[in-house]
């Protein structure tokens, strides 16, 4: 594969199926990832267990070069795709999905009680960015919003996010042009659960309609001090639907994996670029 490109892994499929794709987003090209019978038979032997080729149990799926490594049945495994050979590999597990890593990679924040507390990924030492409560702490409304903290001193920044709408989940923060990326739940009348792919500016709040301050504080971002002036990109949603997008974030962070549905609706599968323009279709 041309490491210049990134590509990722997505289950998707028709009549209830799981096929994994392999995704050019530069190109928009999709591609199958590997010979689905032929994976399933290997896994079979190597497992002794029987495997569907149309419902691989397989999670965590990645390329390493001529081989694609992945967790099934209680073990990880490495499967060569030369001769499709499985065999038993290592894996390192990843960090704390509750961690949210600086935009410099040097250290991540969580939550430990009703404080931040930060971690340094070099010598992973720990210390409290808050020892006193969150401010506007989730009580007083129940929304969930973003702060900016300073992570030496724990110092209040400023308000990123506010609206009667709540953010879920922080996807990407691009420093550079002074903006965060995250799904928000409230921003659909018709089921307040649904989650919606947003931006907004790092350097305060410029919103759409429907949002102001006041609202209350559900979880802190340190980002250090030192930010300048404002790049002008405000308050925007990525998606212009009603419908409940489940995000996955590809590695590198250039683009993003956007699975769009409701009860009644099936899943459409789209790879995404930081604009919300879709690159390729996954669904069909």
């Amino acid at each position: 594969m041309d490491r210049r490109r990134r590509a990722v892994l997505v289950r998707g499929g028709q009549g209830g199926g799981r096929r994994f794709v392999l995704v050019d987003p530069a190109a928009g090209t999709r591609e199958p990832a590997f010979d689905h019978a032929r994976l399933a038979a290997a896994l079979a032997a190597a497992s002794g267990r029987p495997v569907d080729p149309e419902a691989l149990p397989l999670t965590a799926v990645r390329p390493t070069g001529g081989a694609v490594e992945f967790a099934a049945l209680g073990r990880y495994w490495r499967c060569r795709l030369d001769d499709y050979t499985c065999e038993p590999a290592g894996f390192t597990p990843p960090g704390s999905p509750l961690e949210v890593p600086s935009p410099d990679g040097k250290v991540t924040v969580t939550r430990r009680g009703p404080d931040l507390w930060a971690r340094s990924l070099s010598d992973g030492r720990r210390w409290a960015l808050t020892t006193d409560g969150t401010p506007d702490h989730p009580e007083r409304d129940g929304r969930g919003h973003l702060y900016r903290y300073d992570l030496h001193t724990g110092a209040l920044l400023g308000q990123v996010t506010s609206g009667p709408w709540s953010v879920r989940q922080i996807l990407r923060v691009d420093e550079a042009r002074r903006v965060v990326y995250f799904t928000a739940a409230g921003r659909v009348e018709e089921d307040p659960y649904r989650r919606t792919v947003c931006r907004a500016a790092l350097d305060g709040p410029r919103f759409g309609s429907g949002s102001g301050f006041g609202f209350s504080f559900g979880f802190g971002f340190g980002l250090g001090s030192g930010f300048g002036s404002s790049s002008g990109f405000g308050f925007a949603e990525l998606t212009d639907d009603e419908l409940d997008h489940a995000v996955t974030v590809a590695d590198g962070q250039e683009y993003f994996l956007d699975s769009a549905s409701t009860v009644d609706t099936p899943p459409a599968t789209r790879v995404r670029d930081w604009t919300g323009r879709v690159l390729v279709e996954l669904s069909a």
